[in-house]
Protein backbone atom coordinates (compact mmCIF):
# COMPACT_ATOMS: atom_id res chain seq x y z
CA UNK A 1 0.00 0.00 0.00
CA UNK A 2 2.83 2.37 0.72
CA UNK A 3 4.45 1.22 -2.64
CA UNK A 4 1.24 2.09 -4.23
CA UNK A 5 -0.17 5.46 -3.25
CA UNK A 6 -3.52 4.67 -5.54
CA UNK A 7 -4.31 1.99 -3.38
CA UNK A 8 -6.90 2.89 -0.82
CA UNK A 9 -9.31 0.71 0.50
CA UNK A 10 -12.27 2.91 0.73
CA UNK A 11 -11.67 6.24 -0.64
CA UNK A 12 -10.62 5.38 -4.48
CA UNK A 13 -11.21 8.37 -7.07
CA UNK A 14 -12.47 7.08 -10.23
CA UNK A 15 -9.66 6.91 -13.13
CA UNK A 16 -10.28 7.59 -16.43
CA UNK A 17 -7.90 5.91 -19.00
CA UNK A 18 -6.59 6.98 -22.86
CA UNK A 19 -7.37 4.67 -25.13
CA UNK A 20 -3.10 3.79 -25.44
CA UNK A 21 -3.68 3.32 -21.34
CA UNK A 22 -6.57 0.95 -21.91
CA UNK A 23 -4.69 -1.23 -24.19
CA UNK A 24 -1.50 -1.92 -22.28
CA UNK A 25 -3.76 -1.79 -19.40
CA UNK A 26 -5.71 -4.87 -21.47
CA UNK A 27 -2.80 -6.34 -22.52
CA UNK A 28 -1.11 -6.77 -19.28
CA UNK A 29 -4.66 -8.15 -17.70
CA UNK A 30 -5.25 -11.01 -20.83
CA UNK A 31 -1.28 -11.88 -20.14
CA UNK A 32 -2.44 -12.85 -16.32
CA UNK A 33 -5.73 -14.26 -17.63
CA UNK A 34 -3.66 -16.28 -20.28
CA UNK A 35 -1.07 -17.58 -17.66
CA UNK A 36 -3.74 -18.40 -14.92
CA UNK A 37 -5.60 -20.87 -17.03
CA UNK A 38 -2.58 -22.48 -17.96
CA UNK A 39 -1.47 -24.86 -15.51
CA UNK A 40 2.23 -24.37 -16.45
CA UNK A 41 5.49 -24.71 -14.06
CA UNK A 42 6.17 -21.02 -12.50
CA UNK A 43 2.56 -19.67 -13.61
CA UNK A 44 1.75 -18.18 -10.04
CA UNK A 45 5.40 -16.41 -10.05
CA UNK A 46 4.44 -14.88 -13.80
CA UNK A 47 1.14 -13.89 -12.79
CA UNK A 48 2.41 -12.14 -9.59
CA UNK A 49 5.25 -10.40 -11.43
CA UNK A 50 2.74 -9.44 -14.41
CA UNK A 51 0.38 -7.93 -11.57
CA UNK A 52 3.52 -5.76 -10.00
CA UNK A 53 4.08 -4.35 -13.66
CA UNK A 54 0.34 -3.56 -13.83
CA UNK A 55 0.35 -1.36 -10.09
CA UNK A 56 3.77 0.17 -11.58
CA UNK A 57 1.86 1.23 -14.34
CA UNK A 58 -0.61 3.09 -12.59
CA UNK A 59 1.72 4.69 -11.00
CA UNK A 60 3.07 6.03 -14.22
CA UNK A 61 -0.36 6.64 -15.09
CA UNK A 62 -1.42 8.66 -12.19
CA UNK A 63 2.10 10.68 -12.35
CA UNK A 64 1.55 11.87 -15.70
CA UNK A 65 -2.04 12.54 -14.67
CA UNK A 66 -1.93 14.17 -11.23
CA UNK A 67 -5.13 15.92 -11.82
CA UNK A 68 -7.21 13.13 -10.77
CA UNK A 69 -8.15 13.14 -7.27
CA UNK A 70 -11.82 13.38 -5.41
CA UNK A 71 -14.01 15.96 -6.30
CA UNK A 72 -15.99 16.46 -2.80
CA UNK A 73 -14.67 18.00 0.34
CA UNK A 74 -15.82 14.69 2.36
CA UNK A 75 -13.82 12.66 -0.51
CA UNK A 76 -10.83 15.05 0.08
CA UNK A 77 -10.94 14.57 4.10
CA UNK A 78 -11.38 10.35 3.63
CA UNK A 79 -8.87 10.04 1.23
CA UNK A 80 -6.38 12.02 3.20
CA UNK A 81 -7.30 10.64 6.22
CA UNK A 82 -6.88 6.78 4.87
CA UNK A 83 -3.49 7.94 3.30
CA UNK A 84 -2.39 9.51 6.69
CA UNK A 85 -3.19 5.76 8.28
CA UNK A 86 -1.53 3.78 5.06
CA UNK A 87 1.85 6.39 5.66
CA UNK A 88 1.98 5.49 9.60
CA UNK A 89 2.73 1.59 8.64
CA UNK A 90 2.34 -0.78 11.82
CA UNK A 91 2.17 2.55 14.00
CA UNK A 92 -1.55 3.12 13.53
CA UNK A 93 -2.61 6.13 15.80
CA UNK A 94 -6.07 7.02 17.09
CA UNK A 95 -8.92 8.83 15.16
CA UNK A 96 -8.22 11.90 17.23
CA UNK A 97 -4.22 12.01 16.25
CA UNK A 98 -5.42 11.87 12.82
CA UNK A 99 -8.13 14.51 12.73
CA UNK A 100 -5.40 16.40 14.78
CA UNK A 101 -2.66 16.03 12.04
CA UNK A 102 -5.82 17.14 9.34
CA UNK A 103 -6.77 20.68 11.53
CA UNK A 104 -10.05 19.15 12.20
CA UNK A 105 -12.09 17.61 14.64
CA UNK A 106 -12.38 13.98 15.47
CA UNK A 107 -16.25 14.16 15.22
CA UNK A 108 -15.90 16.58 11.83
CA UNK A 109 -13.17 13.35 10.34
CA UNK A 110 -15.60 10.59 11.13
CA UNK A 111 -18.95 12.54 9.78
CA UNK A 112 -16.15 13.00 6.35
CA UNK A 113 -15.59 9.54 6.04
CA UNK A 114 -18.70 7.97 6.81
CA UNK A 115 -20.88 10.45 3.82
CA UNK A 116 -17.62 9.16 1.93
CA UNK A 117 -17.16 5.33 2.33
CA UNK A 118 -20.38 4.40 3.87
CA UNK A 119 -17.99 3.53 6.79
CA UNK A 120 -16.85 4.96 10.35
CA UNK A 121 -13.51 6.44 10.68
CA UNK A 122 -12.72 3.25 13.47
CA UNK A 123 -14.11 0.67 10.64
CA UNK A 124 -11.68 1.80 8.44
CA UNK A 125 -8.95 2.05 11.10
CA UNK A 126 -9.53 -1.16 12.44
CA UNK A 127 -9.65 -2.68 8.42
CA UNK A 128 -6.27 -1.14 7.70
CA UNK A 129 -5.29 -2.57 11.50
CA UNK A 130 -6.44 -6.01 10.05
CA UNK A 131 -4.78 -5.59 6.92
CA UNK A 132 -1.19 -4.41 8.27
CA UNK A 133 -1.22 -7.35 10.97
CA UNK A 134 -1.86 -9.77 8.26
CA UNK A 135 1.32 -8.59 6.48
CA UNK A 136 2.80 -8.59 9.36
CA UNK A 137 2.01 -12.26 10.29
CA UNK A 138 3.27 -13.68 6.99
CA UNK A 139 6.66 -12.62 7.90
CA UNK A 140 7.62 -16.47 9.17
CA UNK A 141 10.97 -14.79 10.95
CA UNK A 142 8.43 -12.78 13.88
CA UNK A 143 7.16 -14.57 15.94
CA UNK A 144 3.28 -13.06 17.38
CA UNK A 145 4.61 -11.39 20.53
CA UNK A 146 7.34 -9.36 18.30
CA UNK A 147 4.31 -8.24 16.01
CA UNK A 148 1.88 -7.47 18.87
CA UNK A 149 4.32 -4.91 20.36
CA UNK A 150 4.88 -3.75 16.83
CA UNK A 151 1.15 -3.16 16.58
CA UNK A 152 1.31 -1.35 19.71
CA UNK A 153 0.09 -3.79 22.20
CA UNK A 154 2.03 -3.98 25.09
CA UNK A 155 0.18 -8.07 26.01
CA UNK A 156 -0.02 -10.70 22.96
CA UNK A 157 -2.86 -11.74 24.41
CA UNK A 158 -4.45 -8.61 23.76
CA UNK A 159 -3.21 -7.87 19.73
CA UNK A 160 -4.61 -12.03 19.55
CA UNK A 161 -8.15 -10.99 20.76
CA UNK A 162 -8.33 -8.12 18.52
CA UNK A 163 -7.22 -10.11 15.68
CA UNK A 164 -9.48 -13.42 16.31
CA UNK A 165 -12.55 -10.93 17.04
CA UNK A 166 -11.55 -9.30 13.81
CA UNK A 167 -10.79 -12.03 11.41
CA UNK A 168 -12.38 -15.32 13.14
CA UNK A 169 -9.30 -16.69 13.82
CA UNK A 170 -6.01 -16.66 15.95
CA UNK A 171 -2.95 -15.81 14.74
CA UNK A 172 -1.31 -18.60 14.76
CA UNK A 173 -4.32 -20.49 12.65
CA UNK A 174 -3.94 -17.46 10.03
CA UNK A 175 -0.28 -18.02 9.91
CA UNK A 176 -0.27 -21.68 9.19
CA UNK A 177 -2.52 -21.17 6.24
CA UNK A 178 0.04 -20.09 4.33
Amino acid sequence: MNKFSFFNSYTCPNYILGEEQLGTVLNLVNRIYTEFVSDELYSLEIIKAYFEALLHLFNRILSINPTIAPTSSFNQIATRFEQKIIDSGSAIASIKEYANDLNISPNYLSECVKKATGKSAKQILLSHKVIIAKSLLQEQYKNIAEIAYEMGYTEPTNFTKFFKQMTGTTPNQFRASF
